[in-house]
């Protein structure tokens, strides 16, 4: 079974240029494979998000202000794969990550903007201005937003997808060094600023198929068996098959404390930064679990009759042909190839495709060479899942064909007259050959005359 197999699937790759879509999704050496993008979204909100924009006020004036209020506490993750299932029986369902669908965006804190600008003429000269302007003892950026993208799935031990970013710093210390260093002409001072900086990352752990009727993906190459459904324990006409991501999502949540040295001696100044000090506030992790989507898959479902087929009597060099009925009670386009037919029998030997809820029937020939019963097996390898075998038996008997007959001279028998010696009346058959010549052959011949003008005149 495993040369014919391999005949199979060499052969259905190099006659069915149609899958070639799949084949970046698809293992090698596949009987069947569907393949079908999909995609999925999480978001988590905290509240919802608050914008507010006053636009350029007073409308008319030549002096404005504009002021942009930003509130937000969420996080987005998306992902999208390509589903795959393939076969010979069992379905093996695998889910690739399908290149730049991962996104994954945090958004929590407050940002507030204020802009300004004026367009003024005076004596002939315009004078124009817009720009952002500080805002007194408010941080305009209390806000940490990023975002990024990523073509994996990421399963462990991959790295897992991160953005990051910092708030707006804060000056929580601004002293003079001149009470502590008491040096004429040294001065100097202790600046120490603050933000808060937050850490977003995501990681997909597994991929759930069937809710949980058939084992977990938890790895890129992996993948998971779809085992029949229903008590019928086979796979049918198509399978249905929900799938859905799993992951985390980690915060980690730190402030940060940046303090600077400097001195000032005479007209220079002397800057000494002091590497960042984070204090971690929190670390809380998050479960995502992704809505199901359900992936359609069609599927072949064979039915070959008569699985007995038989010929009956044949003449030895004559052809009996009878008639394979092929149906395909699937949704996906059935395939079957036969194995070349023990002789003397003959089977398709070409591809036979069967369009989805649809029949094709076929020839099967027998050609005795010699007298005598024959029997034997035909293969027919098939698409479908549930059958990727069948077997048919022939059977036949040749039969001699009659010599020909090579015909015998009818005799002409003539009668004797009754009263000569030998005739009917001494008892004997009174007949003789052709050849003799009697009293009775004029006569004979006279009837045979009057009986053929008879039926000439009926005609």
């Amino acid at each position: 079974m495993g040369w014919m197999r391999a005949l199979w699937v060499s052969f259905v790759w190099m006659a069915l240029p149609a899958w070639a879509s799949a084949q970046a999704t698809c293992p090698p050496e596949v009987v069947g494979c569907h393949a079908e993008d999909a995609d999925w979204a999480y978001a988590a909100s905290l509240f919802d998000t608050v914008d507010f924009d006053t636009g350029w006020v007073p409308s008319s004036s030549p002096i404005q202000l504009r002021f942009t209020f930003h509130l937000a506490g969420a996080t987005e993750v998306d992902v999208g794969g390509t589903p795959t299932t393939s076969w010979p029986a069992p379905l093996e369902q695998r889910v690739p990550g399908r290149e730049g669908t991962g996104y994954l965006s945090s958004d929590y804190g407050l940002e507030i903007r204020l802009y300004f600008r004026f367009s003024v003429t005076v004596a002939g000269v315009s004078y124009r201005f817009e720009d952002e302007i500080d805002i007194p003892y408010i941080p305009m950026d209390f806000r940490a937003f990023g975002e990024t993208g990523w073509d994996p799935w990421l399963f462990p031990p991959a790295e897992p997808a991160q953005v990051s970013d910092r708030t707006e710093p804060i000056t929580l210390v601004d002293v003079g060094l001149g009470s502590i260093v008491p040096i004429p002409g040294v001065g100097g001072g202790l600046r120490v600023d603050s933000d808060l900086q937050l850490d977003t990352s995501y990681q997909t752990l597994r991929i759930v198929l069937d809710e949980g009727d058939s084992a977990d993906i938890t790895m890129n190459d992996g993948f998971s068996i779809l085992p029949p459904t229903g008590s019928t324990a086979n796979y049918g006409a198509f399978r249905d098959v929900p799938v859905h991501p799993e992951g985390v999502l980690d915060y980690v949540l730190s402030l940060n404390f940046v303090p600077t040295l400097y001195l000032e001696i005479l007209t220079s100044t002397f800057t000494f930064p002091v590497a960042t000090l984070p204090v971690q506030l929190a670390d809380l992790m998050e479960d995502v679990v992704f809505d199901d989507v359900v992936v359609h898959v069609p599927l072949p479902d064979v039915d070959i009759r008569p699985r007995m087929v038989e010929f009956g009597d044949v003449l030895v060099g004559e052809t009996a042909t009878e008639l394979l009925t092929i149906e395909n009670a699937g949704e996906a386009e059935l395939e079957v190839l036969f194995d070349p037919a023990p002789s003397p029998f003959r089977a398709p030997t070409e591809l036979v495709t069967v369009p989805p809820m649809s029949s094709r029937r076929v020839e099967v020939h027998f050609e005795p060479t010699e007298a005598g019963p024959v029997g034997g097996m035909l293969l027919a390898a098939t698409n479908d899942p549930d059958t990727p075998t069948v077997l048919i038996q022939l059977r036949g008997n040749g039969e001699e064909a009659p010599m020909p007959d090579a015909g015998m001279a009818p005799d002409m028998f003539v009668a004797e007259d009754a009263g000569t010696p030998g005739g009917l009346a001494g008892g004997s058959c009174g007949c003789r050959t052709a050849g003799s010549r009697g009293p009775g052959a004029p006569l004979a011949f006279a009837g045979l005359l009057v009986g053929l003008v008879a039926w000439r005149r009926r005609r």
